[in-house]
């Protein structure tokens, strides 16, 4: 197999959701962790949810305010991973799309934080 150089690669994935590019790391060693030099962020709390949270069954069924406070939780330290994952030189896009609350406050702050220290602001 040909190794392409890691921008080309880096270029194919920055087309691609962020889902889509990290799903990408088990095609060979070399874009294992090329998904963490993306320079776009994109982040709906709509679109990731169908795909990155179990919603739980039976006994342990959620009723909808609890759900949706386990959603925020989870879609908050999803966002704060994967910006703790980014490796690339900076970002072209950060955009994060979701009902923030009081309780997210820290993670917006690292949020904005990385931001600049990414060049963006």
């Amino acid at each position: 197999m040909i190794e392409l150089p890691d921008e080309i690669v880096v270029s194919i994935l920055s087309r691609l959701t962020l889902r889509e590019a990290v799903r990408t790391s088990v095609l060979s060693r070399q874009w294992r962790y090329v998904w963490t030099c993306i320079p776009v962020h994109s982040f709906d709390a709509n679109d990731i949810s169908r795909h990155c949270y179990r919603v739980p069954l039976g006994d342990n069924e959620y009723n909808s305010s609890q759900w949706g406070s386990v959603h925020k939780y989870n879609h908050t330290k999803w966002v704060s991973g994967v910006l703790a994952q980014h490796r690339g030189p900076n970002v072209d896009e950060f955009r994060v799309c979701y009902d923030l609350d009081k309780v997210s406050s820290s993670h917006i702050d690292r949020w904005i934080e990385f931001a600049l220290s990414n060049r963006m602001l």
